[in-house]
């Protein structure tokens, strides 16, 4: 589950600005807090041992989507306090069990940039546009990114999913075992280390190419100017998280506020690709 927001007293480095009879208090480390995840378990027993003897997941993964209980394949979740169980403490930043704090949702850097050049007729420029890393965890509902582990029945499946699920034969898959309704209500719905994503990003805004005739040759007939060009909006973008998924635009990860149930998170419009030709004429 999303770790809800923390109770603080102010701490070294936070920013604290005084206007009037105000206090502004800026907080640097918008952390998103999860579990730290170390892999998959080889065995059945080797997961009934975990479970048994060092950390009992069940009271925060629930059994009811556990099918057949932790086995092979299912995701080894860390007890960083010693406790046996997966927990949160009291869900303050003094106690906050095995929850750790896994990056920050808030872009280290935002950039742009152009470039454009132009010879003997030609012209071409660029706008590149993009942020430094900051992380996102798919949201319980998004079937984009977590397909069938969402809901049994969706109609989406990814190119090349079962072969990035765990089995026997696979056991380097990026998925786990499959289960149905892992994300919604297994062990895929806790933000954790393995699922979370780097969401930074560096997208082609606009890139546009373009040939002037010479005025020696339309200036014989009349025309002050003819230009033919190429242009082209959102033509690619370069981001980690194509690493795990082609189906989520790293513009569209984010989570609402206003999204109490994660519905409006798996639900966004990735930015369209958008080309066009043209031809203008001075007279």
């Amino acid at each position: 589950e999303r770790m809800p927001t923390m109770e603080r007293e102010f701490a070294e480095g936070d920013i604290i600005v005084s206007i009037g009879s105000y206090v502004l208090w800026v907080v640097w480390d918008v952390g998103i807090w999860g579990y730290e995840v170390t892999g998959f378990f080889a065995t059945d027993q080797e997961a009934q041992d975990y479970y048994n003897n060092v950390c009992n997941t069940e009271n925060l993964v629930g059994s009811n989507r556990m099918v057949g209980g932790t086995l092979a394949g299912d995701l080894i979740y860390v007890d960083k306090n010693d406790s046996k169980t997966l927990d949160y403490g009291k869900n303050t930043l003094e106690d906050h069990g095995d929850l750790i704090n896994l990056g920050n949702s808030l872009p280290s850097l935002q950039y742009g940039f152009t470039a454009s050049v132009n010879w003997l007729g030609f012209d071409a420029s660029a706008f590149f546009q993009g942020t430094g890393n900051h992380y996102w965890y798919p949201a319980k509902m998004n079937m984009t990114f977590w397909g069938p582990y969402s809901y049994s029945y969706t109609t989406f499946l990814p190119r090349n999913f079962i072969d990035r699920c765990w089995s026997e034969e696979n056991p380097d898959a990026y998925f786990p075992r499959p289960r149905p309704y892992s994300s919604t209500g297994g062990e895929l719905k806790l933000t954790n280390s393995k699922y979370l994503q780097n969401i930074r990003y560096l997208r082609l805004k606009n890139l546009t190419v373009g040939y002037t005739l010479p005025e020696s040759f339309t200036g014989k007939v009349g025309i002050d100017k003819v230009r033919f060009y190429f242009t082209g909006e959102n033509l690619h973008y370069w981001s980690p998280l194509k690493a795990n998924t082609r189906y989520v635009d790293p513009e569209s990860a984010f989570t609402r506020v206003t999204s109490s149930n994660d519905v409006g998170d798996a639900m966004a419009y990735p930015w369209q690709k958008t080309i066009m030709f043209g031809l203008d004429i001075t007279f």
